[in-house]
């Protein structure tokens, strides 16, 4: 006979094998069984499962074997095709290792799997019957709550031996030996929803142990509850919400929980007892949200399959703008922004931004109205602007409406002295314009045409006319005369007119002649005229002090009376005659003379 260990994850399962002689008894092997554990022989060898065989041999040396044979009780040993492991129960030795039970003239579950305390040398007893599992029945599937299980008493049994196997996973879930009774009610928890399990109950009498009666069995999946509120696939909006389902009968509590199912996270768990209710808080649920609540009822702390509804909640909806109508042209004031409710809104925003720069120019948020006016002082001539509206609940906001305007550029001033093309008098101009609404000021600028260079920029000016020196202009110079009007930090198109001071031919002095020596008496002073002239200007100058005697420009005739009042005897003078056109004045002429102090010369 020769032993074969077979070592399945460290743990070595002797299978005993007669050798061949002729007629093979059990008693021959269960007698090299009893030897070989007796003498010692029977060692856990740890090696990788099949790479190592070890062969003893009791009767015949291995080159004698004609025919190994694999005996077990009734027949052949289970091929690997078909043997379980509960046909091949194991039990620890002292040094960690499993030796195998099964030997020639023991029961395959006389020694229940991974207990010590059945008897090894337990033999069955051809005239002990196998008891007869009475329920759980063959194959079926009972309530996870039907934890009795019952036999049919054998008349000679002094006791009964029971084991349990997960089939699923071929564990050993429970064991027990030396039953008086034929029937065992077990402990909460050693059946699992939808498990599948193996009884084995073996009699024993007189220290022997019978076959075991064995059946397969499954547990029930009690039905999950179902959800009657709210329905699959319902668009909610934002608030507590009541989740409601029919009770199951057994349940010791149902578990709730709530998936955001756009990432599968899960944002809730909860268990509820003695209710079929449960109100979930508006604070798990987000404004256009889909989620998934899933429902199982707890049976003796095993949860059902779950029953659950997919629910999405409404999308926050954008404002429609009232006004002001999208690409409409505003006057630089208030804006009044009107728009209509939404529908779940908790509240409103306003943003101003500015499309030149894309600088948001102001926001407004948390109002409950349905209007807002955005200030002038945010706005300025000549922009254009994108109004934003969005609607708001809690933290969420909606995607936001918008409308694009603009503001009319300031409109420039109309001038309106002098006029466009006009000749500048020889006197300080006066420059006149209309006003502009909305205008804070105004600024006055001077150009000489011939460079293009300012000679003359006003501060800002609050009023509607200016006055420029007449010192800035030259004869034969043209000029173009700027006005534009501002309002903070933005100026209008300037308007301007252009003018001139054209070369005009001074008049030659006829009388006195130059350097005459005159009496102090009255002077008729003559001169010719110049066609282009419509009047001319006399100026008399005390040549000692350059003092201005006398002057007048509005002079129509080629002849003027001086009197003799103006004149000290003694002194010397000097008569300038220039010609006036329109504004435009000639260079004078001028002639000196002396008065009184040396008859017939000159001074």
């Amino acid at each position: 006979m020769v032993l074969i260990f077979f070592e399945k994850s460290e743990n070595l399962l002797p299978i005993c094998i007669p050798s061949y002689t002729g007629s093979i008894f059990p008693q021959d092997c269960q007698t090299n069984h009893e030897i070989a554990k007796r003498d010692g022989m029977m060692k856990s060898i740890k090696k990788p499962i099949f790479k190592r065989l070890v062969m003893t041999a009791f009767a015949i040396p291995l080159s004698a074997i004609a025919v190994i044979s694999l005996w077990s009780p009734g027949g052949i040993l289970p091929s690997r095709a078909t043997a379980s492991p509960a046909d091949f129960p194991v039990q620890a030795n002292s040094s960690g290792s499993v030796e195998s039970s099964v030997s020639m003239g023991v029961s395959a579950t006389a020694d229940p799997i991974g207990t010590s305390d059945s008897p090894a040398t337990a033999t069955v007893a051809e005239n002990v019957q196998a008891p007869e599992i009475l329920f759980p029945q063959k194959n079926a599937r009972i309530a996870i709550t039907d934890r009795t299980v019952r036999w049919s008493p054998v008349p000679s049994a002094d006791t009964y031996d029971i084991v349990i196997t997960d089939t699923a996973r071929w564990e050993k879930v429970f064991s027990e030996i030396g039953l008086n009774e034929t029937q065992l009610t077990l402990d909460n928890g050693i059946f699992q929803f939808g498990g599948k399990y193996s009884i084995a109950v073996s009699a024993k009498a007189g220290g022997l142990s019978s076959d075991p009666g064995r059946i397969d069995f499954s547990i029930q999946d009690p039905p999950a509850p179902v959800i009657t509120e709210p329905s699959d696939e319902s668009a909610l909006r934002v608030a507590d919400l009541t989740v409601q389902w029919q009770p199951v009968t057994g349940a010791e509590s149902y578990k709730v929980v709530v998936t955001d199912t756009t990432t599968w996270k899960i944002i809730h768990t909860e268990t509820v007892r003695n209710a079929t209710r449960l109100v979930l808080e508006k604070a798990l649920f987000a404004v256009g949200g889909q989620y998934r609540i899933y429902l199982m009822a707890v049976h003796e702390g095993n949860d059902t399959k779950p029953n659950y509804v997919d629910i999405s909640t409404f999308k926050l909806s954008s404002p429609g703008i009232l006004s002001p109508s999208k690409g409409a042209v505003l006057p630089l004031s208030d804006i009044l922004v009107q728009w209509e409710p939404v529908i779940m809104a908790e509240k409103y925003g306003v943003t101003l931004k500015d499309l030149a720069s894309g600088t948001i120019l102001s926001t407004e948020e948390g109002f409950r109205d349905c209007k807002r006016v955005i200030s002038r002082k945010n706005l300025a001539p000549g922009m254009k602007y994108r109004i934003y509206v969005h609607s708001c609940t809690g933290e969420n906001r909606s995607e936001p409406t918008w409308v694009d305007v603009s503001i009319p550029p300031l409109s420039p001033p109309k001038i309106l002295a002098p006029v466009n093309d006009s000749i500048l008098p020889s006197t300080d101009l006066l420059v006149e314009w209309t006003p502009v609404e909305m205008a804070d000021s105004y600024q006055v600028a001077v150009t000489d045409t011939s460079t293009w260079q300012v000679i003359f920029l006003s501060p800002p000016i609050q009023g509607a006319s200016c006055k420029v020196d007449a010192s800035l202009f030259s004869a034969g110079g043209s000029y173009r005369i700027y006005v534009h009007a501002t309002m903070g930090k933005t100026d209008s198109v300037p308007a301007y007119v252009n003018a001139s001071r054209p070369l005009l031919a001074a008049p030659f002095i006829l009388a006195p002649t130059n350097a005459s020596y005159l009496p102090a008496a009255d002077l008729e002073l003559s001169w010719s005229s110049i066609a282009e002239a419509d009047r001319y200007r006399v100026t008399v100058t005390d040549t000692n002090t350059w003092e201005i005697v006398f002057s007048q420009e509005d002079i129509d005739a080629t002849t003027l009376l001086l009197e003799h009042e103006i004149f000290i005897t003694g002194s010397n003078y000097r008569i300038y005659v220039a010609s006036i056109s329109s504004n435009t004045e000639s260079a004078p002429n001028y002639i000196d003379i002396g008065i009184g102090t040396a008859p017939g010369k000159a001074p």
